[in-house]
Formats: C-alpha cells, structure tokens, sequence
C-alpha cells in the first residue's frame, strides 16, 4: 500500500517512466500496477498533485519529450514515438496544450517549475510542493484581480467592439483527451449542453460547435476564428472521462486580442456532470457581464435528467441522430429508447424520441410511411409536453405534427414559434420550411440567414433552398458548392441537385443525384423523382420512366418516401398533367409526408392554375385558400 504523498508520486513516476515507449500503457494498467482501483488513484493523485490520473501520465510523457528535444537528437515524430504517442499530430497538439508553442519552438518553452498555458490549466510542479504553490497562486491572484476585473469590464461594458456584439460567443469544439476516442459522443454532448444552457440568456448570441467542427483542424489563430464567425468571445474546452470520473477544462478567450479572460478545471464524479455544465454556463455570464435572471437560471436545467445514466445515453442518441443517416437513427432510437426507461420523467429524451421517429418517415429516412411516423412522434411529444410544457424542442416538433399530419398552417406557426424561443437549430430548420410552404420566401431567407448567423456550417443548411425560392440561382448554387466542400451528406447534396435541376443543368443535377444513392446503398423515393424529372427534361423520356416503374415496385411496399408524390413529379416533367394530377391525387389520399411541399416543387408550376390542382391545394389547406 502507498503510504504517503510523496512516495506515491515517485513510485507513479517510475512506473511511467518504466513504460514511456509503451502508448498502450495507460489509467487502467498504472491503477494495476499500485495495486489501487482507478477511482481511488484518481482522488489519491488528485489530492497529492491537483492532476486527474491519465492528465499526469500524458504530462510526465510530455515533460520527458521536452528533454528529448532539446538535446536535438531526434525528430518531432520519433520523440513522440519514444515518449509512448501512436500519433505525432496528436503529440504536437498536447504539446502545445501544456506549453503553448509547439514541439518546433522549444526554446520558448519556459524550465520546469514554471507554469505554461492558458490560465485554469493545472500544471505540476515539480520542484516546489502544491501547497506552496497554491499559496503563490491566490498571493499572485489578489494582486491581479483588481486589474484583470478593470480590464474585463472595459472591454464587457460596451455594446459594440469594431462592430461585434460583445454579447456574443462561440462554443468551439470540446477536444475528447479521454482514452478512448469512442467518448467523442461526450465531449460533443457537454460543449452542446452548455451552448444550449447559455442560449438561454436573451441577450446573447450564442454560435455553437458545429459552427467550427473543422476548428481543431484549423491553422487559424483564435483571433481569426473569432473574426471569422463575428464574436466577441470564444469558449474553448477540453473533456476527460475515465470509470466514473471526468474532468472539464473550460477557458474563455477574449477573441478580439487572443487573450484569455478566464479558465477553469472541473474534476467530477460522473454523476456531477448537471452541475459542472451549470457553472461554467454561469461563470461564462459572469465574466461577460451578464446578469443571469431568476427566470433564465430556471431554465438551465428544463428538460434534462438527474440519472447520469440516462442522460449518457441520451447524449450518445442525440450524437447517432445528428448524423442523418439512416444507421445513425437506428442506433439513436436504441439509445433513447433506454434513456427514458431509466427516467420516465426524462423531457428531452421523449422529444428526442418524436424527432427521430419523424426522421424515420422522412424523404431520407424512407422506414416509415406518413401516418405511422407522425403518430409515433406524436406520442413521444405530447409526454415530453406533459413534463416541460415550455421545452422548445419538443414545440418544434409539435409543429411539424400539425403541419404533415393535420395540415393545419395556423397550429403549426404557433408552435414553431415556441420551437425556437431558445436555441434549437432543428427548430430554426423545421420553421424556414414552413415559411416556404407558405409562400412567404423573404421571411423564409431571413429565418435561414438567422440560423445560419447562429450556427455556421450548420450540416442541415436551409440557405441553398431559400436562396433559390428567392430567385438567387448563382447564389445557391455558389453556396451550395462552398459547402460541399466541408459538408458531404444527403442534406447539402439533396438540395444542390434540386438547384442543378430547376436551373437546367440535368445532367450535373444526375451526377449528383447518384452520388446521393451510394451514399447510404439506398434509392430515395425523391432522388428517383428528381433524376427522373432530369432525364424526362434532358429528352431521356425511356429512363425517365424507368424510374417511374421503380417508383410503383416502392409503394407496392409501402408509401415511405412519398412515391407517389414522386411518380406525379416526373409526369410532371414530361407534361403528362393528367397522370401528374391523378399521382398527386393518389399521394394526398395516402397522406404522404412530401405534402407540404405541393405548392413549392418547381415542376408543378405548370399545374398551378389547373383547376384540380387548385382543389387539392384548397384541400390541404395552404393559406390563401
């Protein structure tokens, strides 16, 4: 047994030090090697060195490189290979975590004993003890304090900084450092629920994660990241999970000078996660100036959970479902399904639930027919509703209910409104389609500008279709093309080749079209209309209606996808307006989700003023009828 601090320390140094070439070595074999569970050596080392377990291997790894380089004997890649990392790009960025330059620029890596970093980084020291190191830190803080809290105010105190909200901050992706990369579900989880917890505060532009997916990629210094999505402040972070502990590193960073402003290390039972996202949320207000209401500090905990359990399972759906595919929706629904099994009182987790089964019908999830998609959503959102009669999330999908299902626009608006009170990018989403349907395309624009302002590159962009229904041709397509160059999924490539389509390029609008079925291995019931209605525009009448043909072997199936609708599209595009009007008729019969959309497919213009069609429209009730 390990009888005092100091001896643990040294005995932990050896152990790592025996086993520096081996990257296999990690929390697990080191609990083994003392003889100790991991949870115990967690809280033993934590208390001896202010350092979670798999923290103090990595940095004893990373001291050890910085010996290595300095005597200059071997490369980047091979002392990161000597040091016990698979991976030289991950050693050159925890490199640069610990140090704040890179393995390149050791001569501007201070000695040991001295701190390195942004602040909140707890760093060992190795020649002095943590006691006296804490002593220094608090008689070095209270001489600071006074200047730093002058300074924050300046610069917090004003509305405006060359243009930029200074009420305005970028979540940036949370890095996973926890040993197994299958946490990244995690660490995704955590930066969303804070953004979504500060999203809260009125006053506030919050720009989430998916806005810089790309940003741990990225060369770009904090100050350009920040230039570049027009914030004043940027949150960055870091999450460790290992047994039942985890460790949140948050710092937040003044974007406009690159300097940090405050930071802050978290280190938690697992079953402490509710809380730990609370107070960053909280201590991010606090150093932006913001005074969180007693309304607002309601609302950061509205939908969630206690059962840290559940709400790790539901953090691994809401991963799979943002993945928009089909497999992801599969594994979603598995997860949540066993989140709200744990916690029948679980809000978000139903509205989750009602979400997936819609995207289960949908055009690209093809599983489920209308009728069967919507009850099921239905179910879900109306025991989310009971829960939390405020949760936007779970108004959203309430109004894409009343729309597919009842055709009710006025229902529908009212709860979309609700949908997006608070951040909910699928909100957003859902009620720029709405605003199509109804005709009214500026407001539509405006509303996807809006979500693309709060969450760039968001991978269910709106932008390309509004921009197209607002006569923006080169605008779309030009958007349409930046994005596929970060983005490749059904989503962007769905509504790239809608633009290729309606603007008479057929055979680029093919090409992509099947590129969308070898996504996934699966023929979309609106791909096939869409490359149908481009052979028939393109004089390809025999393929054209070979795809017809496929379309009717589908709804012999079953009505997922809205074959029919897709059946009339065609026709359509070969100007046989009976057949079109009749498949139309078929697919309003058969309550087809594509519904909503009768009035906005470009290849129904030329049925606009037939007096059937004018009758279906009337019948589902599109306003202005």
């Amino acid at each position: 047994m390990i009888r005092d601090d100091q001896e643990m320390l040294a005995r932990l140094q050896q152990l790592v030090e025996e086993n520096l070439g081996n990257e296999q070595f990690g929390v697990g074999d080191l609990s083994r090697s003392v003889g100790i569970s991991r949870s115990h050596l967690h809280r033993k080392l934590r208390a001896a060195a202010g350092q979670s377990v798999s923290q103090f291997i990595r940095e004893y790894r990373l001291r050890k490189a910085l010996d290595l380089l300095k005597e200059g004997q071997h490369t980047v890649s091979e002392v990161a290979y000597l040091v016990g990392f698979s991976s030289a790009t991950y050693f050159s960025r925890c490199f640069a975590n610990l140090y704040g330059h890179p393995p390149s620029k050791t001569d501007k890596v201070e000695p040991f004993g001295q701190e390195a970093g942004p602040p909140g980084q707890v760093k060992m020291q190795w020649k002095k003890s943590i006691s006296s190191k804490r002593v220094w830190m608090l008689v070095l803080l209270a001489i600071l304090l006074p200047y730093t809290v002058f300074f924050v105010i300046q610069l917090s105190g004003r509305s405006k900084a060359n243009g930029v909200m200074t009420k305005s901050v970028a979540i940036l992706p949370f890095e996973n450092l926890s040993d197994e990369p299958s946490n990244a579900y995690f660490t995704m989880g955590v930066g969303e629920a804070i953004a979504r917890k500060l999203s809260a505060i009125a006053d506030l532009r919050v720009v989430s994660k998916t806005a810089m997916f790309l940003e741990g990629e990225s060369k770009e210094s904090l100050v350009d990241i920040a230039n570049k999505l027009n914030t004043f402040y940027l949150l960055k972070g870091s999450v460790q999970k290992f047994g039942d502990m985890i460790r949140v590193e948050v710092g937040l960073v003044n974007g406009k000078t690159g300097h940090w402003i405050w930071a802050d290390n978290f280190d938690r039972e697992f079953d402490d996660i509710f809380q730990i996202q609370n107070e960053i949320a909280e201590k991010v207000a606090l150093h932006m100036e913001i005074t969180l209401s007693p309304e607002v500090r309601s609302k950061l905990n509205l939908g969630y959970t206690n059962n840290s359990v559940a709400y790790d399972l539901y953090m691994k759906a809401h991963y799979e479902f943002t993945t928009y595919t089909r497999a992801g929706y599969t594994r979603a629904h598995e997860y949540v399904k066993q989140a709200i099994e744990l916690d029948s009182s679980f809000a978000l987790a139903y509205s989750l639930q009602g979400n997936i089964a819609i995207a289960k019908g949908s055009m690209f999830g093809v599983e489920l027919d209308a009728m069967e998609a919507l009850s099921q959503a239905m179910i879900s959102i109306r025991k989310a509703l009971e829960i939390e009669p405020d949760l936007p999330e779970a108004h959203a999908v309430k109004g894409f209910y009343h729309l597919y299902s009842d055709w009710d626009f006025k229902k529908a608006e009212q709860a979309y409104k609700k949908g997006i009170e608070t951040f909910n990018t699928e909100g957003y989403a859902l009620y720029v389609d709405y605003l199509n349907f109804a005709g009214r395309h500026k407001e539509a624009l405006e509303m996807a500008q809006r979500l693309e302002y709060i969450e760039p590159y968001y991978p269910n962009t709106r932008m390309i279709l509004c921009l197209f229904y607002n006569q923006q041709i080169d605008e779309a397509r030009e958007f349409a093309q930046s994005r596929l160059r970060v983005v490749r999924n059904y989503l962007t490539m769905d509504s790239y080749g809608f633009v290729l389509l309606n603007s008479g390029d057929h055979q680029e609008a093919i090409r992509i079209f099947q590129q969308i079925f070898e996504l996934e291995n699966i023929r979309y019931p609106r791909i096939l209309g869409w490359m149908g209605a481009a052979y028939a525009r393109s004089g390809q009448p025999v393929r054209a209606r070979e795809l017809i043909d496929e379309l009717k072997q589908h709804r012999a199936l079953n009505s997922a996808g809205s074959p029919a609708f897709f059946i009339a599209v065609i026709h359509a595009a070969m100007d046989e307006t009976e057949d079109a009007l009749h498949w139309l008729s078929v697919a309003i019969d058969d309550h087809e989700m594509e519904i909503p959309w009768l009035t906005t497919e470009p290849q129904f213009y030329q049925l606009h003023q037939h007096k059937d069609f004018r009758a279906m429209v009337k019948k589902v009730g599109f306003p202005g009828t």
